[in-house]
């Protein structure tokens, strides 16, 4: 028997219905029966409310301002003895980072990421960051400089020496965020600054680094 008798099979008067055919035919019709189901609901959702026009004069009144803030930005650097160095909000997540790092606080190592990894992982996101630093212990680090390359950029670089390995210099970009996980320049407000580079592999790398100053 090869063909999907429903009453047949469910009320037991067809029982040669153990084959490889007939499973194919039933699975078939359920994946149907799920497709159909989805297309209904999507059906009866209502559509998204047009903007109003305050809304749209509120998103261009925004992206003026963004618009103007990046066109008014100009590269700049901080470094220890500058003035708002070591209050700069990047240099304190920086710090808590490397010193969660130390304790392997991957729950508080998470905190710092973009929201990109949040968004892709969820509550599985402690659980990323540890994969990634299996094989990575810090033993010490020191915050060399911050540079400002654009709006909403900037690289923090470090001196790091890892266990079992030589001292090294590597760079941690940042990105400002939105509540949404876009860019927002300074000195709009909403924004967040996270770390985009929270992977080890993809640390910005620079040379070799003499012995360390280290915390």
């Amino acid at each position: 028997m090869y063909e999907l008798y429903r009453n047949g099979i469910v009320h037991g008067s067809i029982l040669n219905f153990d084959n490889i055919v007939v499973a194919t035919k039933a699975w078939n019709r359920l994946f149907a029966v799920a497709d159909w189901a989805r297309a209904r609901e999507k059906e009866q959702q209502p559509p998204p409310p047009k903007p109003s026009l305050r809304d749209l004069f509120s998103t261009l009144t925004q992206n003026q301002q963004v618009r103007k803030a990046v066109e008014a930005f100009q590269p700049y650097q901080l470094s220890p003895g500058n003035d708002g160095f070591a209050s700069h909000p990047v240099h304190s997540g920086t710090v808590a980072f490397l010193k969660a790092w130390k304790q392997r606080n991957f729950g508080a190592m998470t905190d710092f990421a973009t929201l990109e990894l949040h968004q892709r992982q969820g509550k599985a996101a402690p659980r990323e960051v540890r994969l990634v630093y299996d094989g990575h212990r810090l033993n010490t680090f020191k915050v060399q400089s911050i540079s400002f390359t654009a709006a909403a950029v900037c690289t923090v670089q470090i001196e790091i020496e890892e266990t079992d390995s030589h001292p090294r210099q590597v760079g941690l970009r940042w990105i400002r965020e939105d509540t949404s996980g876009s860019p927002i320049p300074v000195p709009l407000d909403g924004g967040t600054w996270r770390l985009y580079t929270w992977d080890p592999a993809r640390f910005v790398k620079f040379e070799e680094a003499g012995s360390p100053d280290s915390t």
